[in-house]
């Protein structure tokens, strides 16, 4: 089930270590649409913007994660 689908997820069901996995997916997921707006239309366009303030949201909210199980 991806994130970005706004699908609701039965997180209750889910262990920690799943919604972890699923937070990393997202993030990866993200990233590649990130590098692929930015290759057909550069930094500068719009939606390559907004492409990485999302993927930076997901990254800030595992690094977060991160730090808090350290």
């Amino acid at each position: 089930v991806r994130l970005g689908q706004r699908t609701f997820l039965n997180l209750n069901a889910m262990t920690k270590e799943q919604i972890l996995e699923l937070i990393k997916a997202e993030e990866q997921r993200l990233y590649a649409e990130y590098l692929e707006l930015r290759e057909a239309f550069g930094n500068d366009d719009r939606s390559t913007r907004y492409a990485a303030t999302q993927w930076n949201a997901v990254l800030n909210l595992l690094d977060q994660i991160e730090n808090e199980n350290n």
